[in-house]
């Protein structure tokens, strides 16, 4: 017996950054569904809309930074959110939902359960 899809659709427009990510994390988890259990792939699918309107709380526009590094000498890089968010809002937020997964190899399956529009 095959499950059918389920696509939700969430327009980001107006919403706060953090508690969509955290809905959207939970959605793709299928944590809302009857039959969750954490080993499984539900198939469950979040098209996000509008995500350039979305809003942020507080000081993080300007304070929160991402830090790389390349792992050779000097190469510690830091970003501002303001600046990743607007060369890429889609990789930004998915670097959110992504570090809300369990870090195990569903991971890499739920997350291409999103998509932008």
């Amino acid at each position: 017996m095959k499950k059918a899809k389920k696509t939700i659709s969430i327009d980001a427009s107006g919403k706060i950054y953090g508690r969509l990510a955290s809905e959207v994390a939970a959605l793709i988890r299928g944590k809302n569904s009857p039959t969750f259990a954490p080993h499984t792939l539900p198939e469950i699918y979040v098209e996000i809309k509008n995500i350039k309107k979305i809003k942020f709380t507080g000081k993080k526009w300007d304070q929160k930074l991402y830090h790389t590094h390349t792992l050779h000498p000097g190469g510690y890089a830091t970003t501002k959110l303001s600046e990743t968010f607007m060369k890429q809002p889609e990789k930004t937020f998915m670097k959110t939902i992504r570090l809300m997964l369990p870090s195990n190899k569903l991971r890499k399956d739920l997350l291409k359960h999103i998509s932008f529009t």
